[in-house]
């Protein structure tokens, strides 16, 4: 993490003991039920929101188009089908996952891969 301030967006957990936070500068934190630790994002992008359906498939999005996946070792990041600030992510399962972002930028990961689904 930087020695600038860091903001706080997006939570996202399983249990009281499994929850993570993403923020300003690449900022991602787990917090086991006792301590937060801060993950390797990779990123200096500010993420905005994160949702996942288990901890070993979260998704986390923000700003210059950035979308990463963890899969339960390490967060990569994944190669958007559009150049837009994501907002947020949300889902039904691991084969319906939304982001959404400006501009009416609607996008749908199916389990396979992502699809344009833009206003």
């Amino acid at each position: 993490m930087t020695e600038e301030e860091i903001s706080l967006f997006g939570v996202w957990g399983t249990r009281t003991d499994n929850v993570y936070i993403c923020g300003s500068h690449g900022t991602l934190l787990h917090f086991n039920g006792e301590e937060w630790k801060t993950m390797e994002s990779g990123t200096e992008e500010y993420l905005l929101s994160i949702w996942g359906t288990s901890d070993n498939n979260i998704f986390a999005v923000g700003d210059n188009s950035t979308i990463l996946h963890y899969d339960g070792k390490a967060w990569s990041r994944v190669e958007p089908l559009k150049e837009e600030y994501f907002t947020k992510v949300r889902g039904l399962g691991e084969d319906s996952v939304y982001v959404a972002g400006e501009n009416g930028t609607v996008l749908r990961y199916d389990g396979t891969k992502w699809n344009d689904m833009s206003l």
